[in-house]
């Protein structure tokens, strides 16, 4: 903590994450899940992943192109591809949102 005057000093200071936004909406999502209402527990998702995606014009990294088969020049918005439905939410539900919680909160 470089905000303790001394080494010894028991005080201190440091900055962590109580809330995370991506995480609330989650939260949200899988709660209109579990009660069947696949079509907010999707619209809510895809807040995130709007968030998320690259944005039309935007420089992508090298490894969008080599990894993930996108051409370099491709600068057009990656939202519509990763966009989720309702449909999509309906089968395995719960997999589905661990899965989500996995890419938002640990990638």
């Amino acid at each position: 903590d470089p905000l303790r005057e001394t080494a010894n000093e028991q005080k201190g200071v440091r900055e962590w994450v109580r809330m995370r936004l991506g995480e609330t909406y989650l939260i949200a999502a899988e709660a209109a899940g579990r009660k069947g209402d696949y079509n907010l527990a999707a619209d809510l998702i895809n807040i995130i992943r709007e968030r998320a995606s690259w944005k039309a014009g935007e420089k992508k990294v090298p490894q969008y192109w080599l990894e993930d088969g996108g051409e370099m020049e491709n600068i057009e918005s990656t939202y519509e591809n990763i966009k989720v439905t309702a449909d999509d939410l309906k089968m395995n539900f719960v997999d589905f949102m661990l899965d989500e919680r996995g890419r938002e909160l640990l990638g």
